[in-house]
C-alpha cells in the first residue's frame, strides 16, 4: 500500500488519505479527513499513517486505514508551522520516529503517540 494526500488519479481530494494499491496499481480507498489539509504522511505500523498536514492551524493526527478513523489527534500545535522548504518531508527514522522541519527547527515526533519534540 501506498498512501497520499492528493494525486492526479483523484482531483480534488487534497481533504483525504488516498489509498493505492502498489500491486494492481489502484485507488483502493478514499478516506476524508473532515476538510482537514493531508500534507506530510508515514506510516507509523501497518495499517496506521500519521498526517502532518501543511495548512494552517497545523495538526498532526493518526489515521487507521482499516476502520477510516483517527486514532490519535495532537492538537498541541497553535504556534508552530511546518517550514515551506522544498526539501521539508516528514520521515520515518531507523530509530522508528518521524522527522521533519517545523519553523527552523529539526522535530522529532514519536509516531506512536503523535507528539511532537522541538
Amino acid at each position: 500500500m501506498v498512501f497520499s494526500g492528493s494525486s492526479s488519479a483523484a482531483p480534488g481530494t487534497g481533504d483525504a488519505l488516498l489509498v493505492f494499491d502498489t500491486v494492481t496499481k489502484s485507488l483502493t480507498k478514499t478516506i476524508p479527513l473532515g476538510g482537514r489539509w493531508a500534507g506530510k504522511l508515514v506510516e507509523a505500523e501497518p495499517g496506521k499513517v500519521v498526517v502532518v498536514n501543511d495548512k494552517s492551524p497545523t495538526q498532526i493526527f493518526k489515521v487507521d486505514i482499516d476502520t477510516d478513523k483517527f486514532c490519535l489527534t495532537n492538537k498541541q500545535l497553535k504556534n508552530l508551522c511546518l517550514a515551506q522548504n522544498s526539501f521539508n518531508h516528514l520521515i520515518k527514522g531507523p530509530d522508528g520516529y518521524g522527522w521533519l522541519y517545523f519553523d527552523t527547527n529539526l522535530s522529532r515526533l514519536n509516531l506512536q503517540t503523535v507528539k511532537l519534540s522541538t
